[in-house]
């Protein structure tokens, strides 16, 4: 008795699965880019590539995973979230590109990790948007750690004892 109800829970979950996932499991695939460094105060842009056909719709999520602007499915047109109902304008290029416009950066709401994909639960694509001050910060960062590389391996080299065969040249 246990294995029949099993198997007829097994046989509704994957007939109900197939039926849910078969118009929608070939959501398209996208590729975000956060462009330059971002100016406090002045417009900026993210670039979403996609790359086959939206299903669902082009999501734009923001730091702290807050949805901004939503494109429908069809590609006509974008609207913002209800929890940021200005400062965001998503624009349709192509079907293959959208663009999210920041009126105005805010590093304390608009620095962070971005992202852009074709519905929830789709796969999603990542960038990390950062104020000029903020990327010069990590540059800094950057060139220290660089400098310090290597450092260490000529340290490393001292240490080595190598036998070098010597040939006379005047033979």
């Amino acid at each position: 008795m246990k294995l029949a109800v099993v198997s007829f829970v097994v046989l509704v979950f994957v007939l109900t699965t197939k039926h849910v996932t078969g118009k929608y499991g070939k959501q398209a695939t996208t590729a975000i880019d956060c462009m330059e460094p971002a100016v406090e105060g002045q417009k900026t842009e993210l670039k979403c590539r996609i790359s086959g056909t939206v299903q669902l719709g082009i999501f734009w999520v923001g730091p702290y995973n807050k949805e901004r602007v939503a494109c429908n499915y069809l590609q006509r047109i974008c609207e913002p979230s209800g929890e940021f109902p200005r400062g965001y304008t998503g624009v349709i290029d192509s079907p293959q590109q959208n663009t999210l416009i920041i009126e105005s950066f805010d590093a304390k709401t608009d620095a962070g990790t971005w992202s852009c994909y074709d519905g929830w639960g789709g796969p999603r694509s990542y960038c990390s948007k950062l104020s000029e001050s903020q990327y010069g910060q990590q540059q800094q960062q950057q060139q220290k750690s660089v400098v310090f590389t290597p450092t260490i391996d000529i340290m490393l080299l001292r240490e080595v004892n190598v036998n070098i065969p010597f040939s006379d040249p005047v033979k």
